[in-house]
């Protein structure tokens, strides 16, 4: 019998095809243990670098909800009365999904090596303030 490459072409119905057996799953990954310690190790890093590098007189602190040279304590309870209630409340650590965590924590990356690369040139460049 020849092959008819364009018999689907001619005859749609015979050519559908078949349900799945199978049912489709979402799969999202949990977050890990190792993705939060990562997370809570970046936010102190965080203020570690930024309370270091704000000794300088030529840094100043850029978030809008810091003044200019915070003190560590006001870095420490504004950080953590902004992080608290986002992922306590209404369990938002769980809702949380591996893909949004690892970007944070590649993003938090970037912002400790800029924080670093900072009080590197500061401590070069600049005079110790406090």
């Amino acid at each position: 019998i020849p092959l008819d490459p364009y018999y689907c072409d001619s005859n749609p119905p015979e050519c559908q095809p078949l349900p799945s057996i199978v049912p489709k799953f979402d799969f999202h990954p949990y977050t890990t243990k190792e993705q939060w310690i990562t997370f809570a190790t970046y936010q102190l890093l965080d203020i570690y670098t930024t309370s270091r590098a704000l000794e300088y007189d030529c840094i100043k602190e850029i978030n809008p909800l810091f003044t200019e040279k915070p003190s560590d304590t006001r870095l420490f309870f504004t950080k953590s009365a902004i992080l608290y209630p986002i992922l306590i409340n209404n369990n938002g650590w769980q809702d949380m999904t591996y893909s949004e965590l690892h970007t944070t924590n590649v993003l938090y990356t970037f912002v400790i090596v800029n924080n670093y690369m900072l009080l590197n040139d500061a401590k070069q460049d600049c005079i110790k303030v406090r």
